[in-house]
């Protein structure tokens, strides 16, 4: 099984379902880039996770993790680091930068500014999620910011406001939680070696300037941590459902039997 070069696989195959990658791939392959040139690269290049449990990392058994000292007990680190890794993803490079329009319903004023009845707002993501008087250093990927406690002045609505706000968004977090949890708990992942022998760089600004931002593909190498999870990623991948027609017919089955009104 070759994990050279699979965020291009990825790549390829959101390109094949939609000319435009659709919201969810854009930020799983925005967090690769995260994953790959700040928390793996970067900061645990010198380090050494524990090793890993025998069963993929869910959100029903996140807990158990194993108890092993790293610079705080892997069991914190999963719980609380990784849920930081997401929100810095969110902030540091939002999906979408230019934020979605919102209209006046009627006149309002914000911060001794009128809004007349029938204009358009909008929301400025890039701006707001950069902004140095509420995160230190905003360009830098630091997940280490979420962890000093609750900031009620920070900015963290990364999935718009009010009526329009994104429905998704648990959706959309616990995933990516998931997420970072598997790839961590499977992988080593390390950019490519060039020609000179040394890692490539990638550019950490190189992403798209449609509605949904997304970085450029890029290349990566993952390397399964240990035998074990070779196995089970391997058992996983030929289990698993690659029809994307397949998938969404199934998940429509089950907002139905459930009750939700499917279109389509």
């Amino acid at each position: 099984m070759a994990y050279d070069n699979l965020l291009l696989h990825w790549w390829k195959r959101s390109q094949s379902i939609n000319e435009s990658p659709p919201l969810p791939l854009s930020r799983i392959a925005g967090f690769l880039a995260l994953l790959i040139l700040r928390v793996i690269y970067e900061y645990y290049r010198d380090r050494r996770l524990p090793s890993d449990p025998r069963r993929l990392p869910l959100i029903g058994n996140i807990h158990q993790v194993p108890q092993v000292l790293l610079w705080r007990t892997f069991h914190q680190w999963s719980k609380k680091y990784i849920r930081a890794v997401v929100e810095e993803s969110l902030r540091w490079r939002s999906i979408v930068p230019g934020g979605v329009p919102h209209p006046a319903r009627k006149d309002d004023t914000y911060m001794s500014y009128h809004i007349p009845k029938g204009a358009t707002t909008v929301p400025l993501h890039w701006s707001m999620s950069l902004d140095e008087q509420h995160f230190d250093n905003p360009l830098e990927f630091r997940p280490e910011r979420w962890l000093a406690g609750p900031d009620d002045d920070r900015f963290t609505n990364f999935f718009g406001y009010g009526r329009r706000i994104c429905p998704r968004r648990h959706i959309a977090r616990n995933s990516l939680f998931i997420l970072v949890a598997r790839v961590l708990w499977g992988f080593e992942v390390r950019p490519p070696t060039g020609p000179d022998g040394q890692p490539k760089t990638v550019d950490d600004m190189d992403f798209g300037s449609a509605f949904v931002s997304a970085p450029a593909p890029f290349e990566a190498v993952f390397k399964p941590r240990s035998e074990n999870a070779r196995r089970v990623i391997e058992t996983e991948w030929e289990s698993t459902e690659k029809d994307i027609n397949i998938i969404m017919d199934s998940i429509k089955e089950k907002q139905r039997s459930i009750g939700l009104d499917v279109r389509g």
